[in-house]
């Protein structure tokens, strides 16, 4: 007899973005990416908080590259899931540099260097829409999402009828990678205000004197031609420069909150003058504040290296059966007479 396995899945880990502002939100999709070769996490859902149907071009670049494969070993994986995007309300936003530069990168036959399913406003999901109903196939408590940017989709996926319980069985914790959460103030109160599970907040002073390195970028990346987490890279800032780690340091608590890089406060996260979030401590609040640990520095960036750089899984199983299958370089055996 055959019995199912109890054994919850790796975590689940829901991304609403700025996707593209900065390199720091690209980043971090490829650490939790990183995570997932090896099946410490999952990408569940991916969103975009400010209204850029190009943003959710290059969004779906990338998860192509993680979960996509060109022919025969690992035909099996799934493609990359609906991007959702903010409603435009009739006026987008523009388009930040990182994206149009890879958007209009051509490879050698003066074609796109990268084909994304998204071409319309029509191919990408409401983000609300789409965070709820991935929540709905979650195990309970075993989803983490986390927000960089504008609150709007959160505060509209609290809005929606009876989301809250919804929110409070399936999420262990919102993180806030905190480059601007109040860009949307009203929003942004109300996700402080009403979110029904723990808040994490990693804001600039969380993630100081951390960055990911700019000189792994030509070597680390170099197992395929053309890499989009290394032309992004590229594209942000002339090279060669660190990029700052907010984000990062967000998403590598959520996906490993035990492993000691980080250390916690309790008190209240309120909504500051400037619009970042602000930190209040106290003893029992409600809130928790990062802040990395100074000796785990080098042990953070280092994390940060092997993750972003990591495989897909793909590409990895992909070259070890192309050795499998080469014949042999070794003189055959010669004929006995």
């Amino acid at each position: 007899m055959q019995f199912a396995s109890t054994a919850k899945p790796a975590i689940a880990i829901l991304y609403d973005s700025d996707f593209g502002r900065d390199i720091d939100s690209v980043l971090a999709l490829a650490l939790v990416h990183g995570f997932a070769s090896k099946r410490q996490a999952r990408v569940s859902a991916l969103t975009i908080n400010y209204p850029c149907l190009e943003a959710a071009e290059l969004c779906d670049i990338v998860e192509g590259f993680y979960r996509k494969t060109v022919t025969g070993p690992g035909a099996m994986y799934m493609s990359a899931p609906a991007i959702g995007v903010a409603d435009a309300h009739g006026k987008a936003a523009a388009v930040p540099p990182l994206v149009k530069s890879l958007l209009a990168k051509q490879g050698q036959d003066g074609k796109p260097q990268w084909q994304s399913n998204v071409r319309h406003w029509n191919d990408t999901a409401v983000p609300a829409n789409l965070i709820r109903n991935d929540l709905a196939g979650q195990n309970d408590e075993n989803a983490v999402l986390v927000t960089t940017g504008a609150a709007t989709n959160l505060s509209q996926l609290l809005a929606l009828h009876d989301t809250a319980p919804l929110i409070a069985a399936k999420v262990k914790m919102l993180v806030i990678a905190d480059n601007g959460f109040g860009a949307d103030a009203a929003a942004a109160k109300r996700v402080l205000a009403e979110w029904p599970t723990p808040i994490v907040l990693c804001d600039r002073k969380s993630a100081e004197g951390l960055s990911f390195p700019g000189q792994c970028i030509d070597k680390d990346f170099s197992y395929v031609p053309v890499h989009p987490i290394a032309e992004a890279y590229r594209a942000y800032k002339t090279m060669p420069y660190d990029a700052p780690a907010l984000a990062l340091a967000a998403m590598l608590y959520a996906v490993r909150p035990g492993d000691g890089y980080f250390a916690t406060k309790s008190g209240t996260v309120s909504l500051g003058s400037d619009g970042h979030a602000s930190f209040s401590e106290s003893a029992g609040g409600k809130h928790t504040y990062l802040a990395a640990v100074p000796a785990k520095h080098d042990e953070i960036v280092e994390k940060f290296v092997a993750m972003v750089s990591a495989e897909p899984v793909v590409i990895r199983r992909f070259r070890r059966q192309q050795q499998k299958e080469e014949p042999s370089k070794e003189a055959p055996p010669a004929k006995s007479s």
